[in-house]
């Protein structure tokens, strides 16, 4: 099965990374990299890393840290070694115009024409656009569906 992760899966990685770097947060690898990590044919975008470079650099900003260009560089390349995931560079574009009439966001409708277009599950953890993903492209799953997916039935 190929996977597709939506920004809001890996963020918690760079945003943990954030808080143990400079407010001394003790890091835990978040539990939906972990998870992801166990799966076989896991991909990101460009996409992804630009919306999770934006959302560090808002971070910072909030918080009042500077962050160089550098550190970010090293971050993401980090991130690239301790995971598993594909970064895909090209992507083609179909029936954007579609979704964002229906009033998904332009690159959450990115993201969906992403992985529809590569026959990709889709994972995502915002409720919104996982009720518009499935009635768009029935191939998206919630991280807990992934999570279950990923790990095959609980014991009890």
């Amino acid at each position: 099965m190929r996977v597709y992760l939506d920004t809001n899966i890996v963020f918690g990685f760079f945003k943990r990374f954030l808080e143990s770097k400079f407010m001394k947060k003790q890091f835990r690898l978040p539990e939906k990299m972990l998870i992801a990590n166990k799966a076989k044919d896991v991909y990101i975008s460009e996409l992804v890393l630009s919306e999770v470079v934006s959302g560090m650099k808002k971070w910072c900003e909030k918080n009042e840290i500077k962050l160089s260009k550098n550190e970010i560089e090293s971050l993401v390349q980090e991130f690239r070694k301790e995971f598993k995931i594909k970064i895909l560079k090209k992507v083609e574009i179909k029936d954007l115009f579609l979704l964002v009439n229906y009033g998904i966001d332009i690159n959450d409708g990115i993201h969906l024409e992403i992985s529809k277009n590569r026959d990709m599950v889709f994972v995502t953890d915002d409720k919104r656009l996982y009720e518009a993903g499935k009635y768009f492209y029935g191939k998206v799953l919630s991280f807990h569906e992934f999570r279950k997916l990923v790990n095959g039935p609980t014991q009890n």
